[in-house]
């Protein structure tokens, strides 16, 4: 019965040791943080409707994409690479630049 019980503790402790621990990243982690403020404040400036037009147009042709494509996407797939995919992401953005796009009446040239 001790020797069962000794087993079992000690496959237990093998298999909780042999499995992978996910550390999240604290440059990811930062660069997420940051990166989901600026869109969050795009967000709110798209959303204005009071906002200046071209301001709005530079947020939504230039700002936005750019933050999401080179710091939001990298850092979310480094700190969740088993949740989703870069396909996944660029979809998502798709969805909400297009619903942007013709919400506002903007031409990204």
């Amino acid at each position: 019965m001790k020797t069962k019980t000794l087993a079992l503790i000690t496959l237990s402790l093998l298999t909780i040791g042999c499995q992978k621990q996910h550390v999240p990243d604290p440059k990811a982690t930062a660069q997420i943080e940051a990166a989901d403020k600026k869109i969050g404040e795009y967000l709110n400036l798209l959303d204005n409707p009071n906002a200046d037009k071209e301001e709005q147009k530079k947020v939504l042709c230039e700002e936005y994409p750019s933050t999401y494509e080179k710091d939001y996407v990298p850092a979310l797939l480094k700190l969740e690479p088993g949740n989703y995919t870069k396909e996944g992401l660029q979809k998502d953005f798709k969805i909400v630049f297009d619903s942007y796009l013709k919400k506002l009446d903007i031409k990204c040239t």
